[in-house]
């Protein structure tokens, strides 16, 4: 059976060379020489290629039609002109790369194209796309030690207050001495920059560093450029400005971000929105951007989240059913279950006894920590553009924040020791 070739190098010298080599093999058929990027890709969703050999010609190449192509499991091999080519290749997603010297006169190593021609990508078995494609947590303990642990907060509809959490348990990280990156990852609206007292927020540091990531150039040092120091050992990326702006958060660019982020500091927390609906799967296009997608990417690429909601009638019920779409979506449980806004110390433990006891029959090995409610350290907190652990350490909310925190790590834990840290860079 022939493996059908499709090429994307308009205009670049050695396009005919690889047309005649691929032709005169009888494992491979070239069915077009595609002129255009939104070419390449119908014939991707089509079905009607397995094979894309491309160069660094007039198309422009980014990562997510790297992702798109991948995701309809097409091997894709880049000719890359010099070692610049080559590496902007690999950092847009593409694993195979050859120096476009391999068909040159004399040259033997067109077998190496040949050989790579025939090899069939890793896909994702779920059938799910590109996005489900990241390495999943099965760990459903403790967060490896001596690891940049990466924690997404996660809750239902109803302002459970996952920003809140984020921003308590970031301090509370960045007082112990850990280098700490707060990222405001709602894709319905961020907060974090408000609640953290950041007056200018024309520019959203995350979308900022998708759109360098999109095209392959998010390093480390351009995405502390990006962050903003809120106190010591604390910085953040802000999240949107504007609601409209969501498809700038791709999953394939975050998944970049993720990665960038946890190599700067040793705790990455990343405030998650609210939705985990995967409905948009059913849609004709299923390349049209997903709202959800950012919400899913960081659950699936953390290894600690939390699942927070109100404890009242309604934010209880939106809680239960959330943690089943969250199951699905991490195919773990989180590793601590919060019950927000509880009253009076005895009805506090009453709840969290009847929450365990619900949480049983699924959840039993998940640690459960209910928060007081505190609306007027929570008010004083966001009038003065810090946490709320920042002003009462010592109070019943701070506690109870605290005990969240050492079941996401450990107190006596120890943390890497990394080279010029976060805030040393931010500082310099």
């Amino acid at each position: 059976m022939t493996i059908s070739v499709a090429l994307a190098m308009p205009g670049d010298r050695s396009e005919q060379a690889v047309l005649v080599s691929v032709e005169q093999d009888r494992r491979f058929h070239v069915v077009r020489r595609c002129l255009e990027v939104t070419e390449l890709l119908a014939l991707a969703q089509a079905g009607l290629m397995e094979t894309a050999v491309l160069t660094s010609t007039k198309l422009r190449w980014d990562s997510e039609v790297i992702a798109r192509l991948v995701a309809c499991s097409v091997n894709v091999i880049a000719l890359a002109k010099d070692e610049a080519d080559a590496a902007f290749f690999r950092k847009i997603g593409i694993r195979n790369v050859l120096a476009d010297d391999v068909l040159s006169p004399g040259q033997q190593r067109h077998e190496e194209l040949l050989k790579l021609m025939e090899a069939r990508p890793a896909v994702d078995a779920s059938g799910r796309g590109f996005a489900h494609a990241v390495q999943q947590d099965q760990h459903v303990g403790m967060p490896e030690a001596l690891t940049t642990t990466m924690v997404s907060i996660w809750g239902p509809t109803g302002a459970p207050g996952r920003s809140t959490l984020a921003c308590s348990l970031a301090s509370y990280w960045a007082s112990c001495g850990r280098e700490v990156l707060l990222i405001d990852a709602d894709p319905y609206g961020g907060s974090l920059g408000l609640m953290m007292g950041v007056n200018d927020l024309e520019v959203s540091g995350l979308s900022a560093a998708c759109r360098l990531a999109h095209h392959g150039r998010l390093t480390a040092s351009s995405l502390v450029d990006l962050v903003r120091q809120v106190s010591p050992n604390l910085g953040l990326l802000t999240g949107l400005v504007r609601t409209e702006r969501w498809p700038e958060l791709r999953p394939v660019s975050l998944e970049v971000v993720w990665e960038i982020a946890r190599s700067v500091c040793d705790v990455v927390v990343v405030d998650a929105g609210f939705c985990l609906e995967e409905d948009e799967e059913l849609s004709y296009d299923s390349m049209v951007a997903r709202r959800n997608a950012a919400t899913i990417s960081a659950l699936s690429s953390a290894n600690a989240t939390v699942a927070i909601g109100n404890l009242d009638v309604i934010g209880l019920t939106r809680l239960l059913r959330g943690l089943d779409q969250f199951q699905q979506v991490r195919r773990c449980p989180p590793h601590v279950i919060v019950g927000n806004r509880g009253t009076g110390r005895a009805r506090q433990k009453a709840v969290k006894h009847e929450l365990q006891a619900v949480l049983d029959s699924t959840y039993a090995r998940t640690p459960v920590v209910v928060i007081p409610d505190d609306p007027m350290t929570c008010r004083k907190a966001l009038a003065q553009g810090v946490s709320p652990l920042e002003l009462h350490t010592q109070s019943a909310l701070g506690q109870a924040v605290i005990e969240v925190a050492h079941n996401l790590i450990p107190h006596n834990q120890a943390h890497p020791l990394r080279g010029p840290n976060l805030l040393q860079r931010l500082a310099s």
